[in-house]
């Protein structure tokens, strides 16, 4: 917000402001109310319009046509003025718009087409002498008052200078009649008729104000629940993240790839397809953190990781089983196509060398692999694959080795 915003916010706070709720500012509530009465006062352009020809056409021909002449004429370079601030209103935001000042202009402007109507009230006869036409000119006048409460309403500062020009037209017009009994009469009548428009507008501003007030207060509680749904998306999120993964290498942790197994294992029940599983050890891993500290080791890990997963497919899992072993299932997968995998995985691994990895570290990797049929359990695949892996170290390490697994 520009810095005279805030002051000019205040300036048009209304003057029967009552305290607000939290999460709503006074500034808000006179941005909302300035928007809503360039809304309203952009519509009501076209009903004033239609009220001047309707005043021209009833006094066309009529002495008094001058008095509507000046009316219409002054109102309508009013109307020009307040499309003008309007629709800037509209177009650069009610914040901008009231750092600019353009409330008062248009508080000035409503004050001003308010005396302009009230011009009409010279174009009415001598009391006594009431025809037609000033009794429509009349109702014209004693009609506006109370649309332009609807117009203003949100605008309280609006509502009281439309009506003041207006009526104090009215009261001029009515004191020249020489203050006979008649005219007192009616003055006292337009004075009720006033305290009426201004208890009425009072209370209409009132109940505009609180739909304002209670519509902000409600953005800004689905604001809150919004942000406080997003935080706990958010922490769920990494609760289940820290539940269900290893932090290190991101891979998912034992418990989760065994829960992903079972949901496996009833799949390959209703299918009838195969799976493997590697048992991946990088090799002579323990030397690493011994010569380059356990923070090297870290960065080997978190490489392996990366490097292994670009090998794998979507379908594809991967988790840390503990320490420098990893474990892989392949769902879908006969032995030949997993055996091709494993020796892509192993060459990746081989190939690997980080420029951030001290000098000299080299990694390779031991996998076992175990085929896993429909109806073996889980346990029993593992094992057979942690069996292949050893025979691999044993072998020299940096090998696939292969172990079938047999049902019944």
């Amino acid at each position: 917000m520009p810095p005279a915003a805030p002051a000019e916010a205040a300036r048009a706070r209304p003057s029967c402001a009552g305290p607000l709720p939290s999460g709503v500012s006074a500034e808000d509530v006179a941005v909302q109310c300035l928007l809503h009465t360039a809304d309203r006062e952009l519509a009501g352009i076209h009903a004033v319009l239609v009220g001047l020809c309707f005043m021209l056409v009833v006094h066309w021909g009529e002495p008094t046509l001058r008095w509507v002449a000046i009316s219409a004429g002054l109102r309508f370079v009013v109307l020009l003025h307040q499309l003008w601030v309007t629709r800037r209103i509209a177009r650069i935001g009610a914040v901008q718009a009231l750092a600019e000042r353009l409330d008062r202009r248009l508080v000035w402007g409503l004050a001003t087409g308010g005396a302009a109507w009230g011009l009409l009230a010279w174009a009415i006869g001598p009391m006594g002498q009431w025809t037609l036409r000033d009794e429509l000119t009349i109702m014209m006048l004693l009609v506006s008052a109370p649309l332009t409460l609807i117009t203003t309403s949100y605008l309280w500062q609006g509502m009281l200078a439309f009506n003041a020009g207006l009526w104090g037209q009215v009261f001029l017009r009515v004191a020249t009649e020489g203050h006979t009994r008649d005219a007192l009469l009616v003055m006292v009548s337009l004075g009720f008729l006033l305290v009426v428009l201004y208890l009425y507008g009072r209370q209409l501003h009132r109940q505009t104000r609180a739909g304002v007030v209670a519509n902000l207060h409600s953005q800004s509680l689905s604001g809150e629940l919004g942000l406080a749904n997003s935080q706990l998306t958010q922490a769920l999120g990494q609760a289940l993240a820290l539940a269900t993964h290893d932090p290190l290498t991101q891979a998912l942790n034992r418990r989760a790839f065994l829960d992903r197994t079972n949901v496996e294992a009833s799949a390959m029940q209703r299918h009838g397809h195969a799976a493997c599983l590697l048992m991946l050890d990088l090799d002579k891993f323990k030397s690493i953190n011994d010569t380059h500290g356990h923070a090297a080791g870290d960065e080997v890990l978190m490489a392996c990781a990366s490097a292994i997963q670009t090998v794998l497919r979507g379908a594809d899992v991967l988790a840390r089983w503990g320490g420098e072993e990893f474990i892989v299932l392949l769902p879908q997968t006969q032995a030949a196509d997993a055996l091709s995998v494993a020796e892509r995985m192993r060459e990746v691994l081989q190939a690997l060398q980080p420029a951030h990895w001290p000098a000299g570290v080299r990694v390779t990797a031991s996998i076992g692999l175990a085929t896993w049929p429909p109806g073996l359990a889980v346990d029993v695949a593992i094992r057979l694959a942690d069996a292949a892996l050893y025979a691999a170290k044993a072998g020299g390490r940096n090998q696939v080795r292969t172990a079938e697994a047999q049902v019944g």
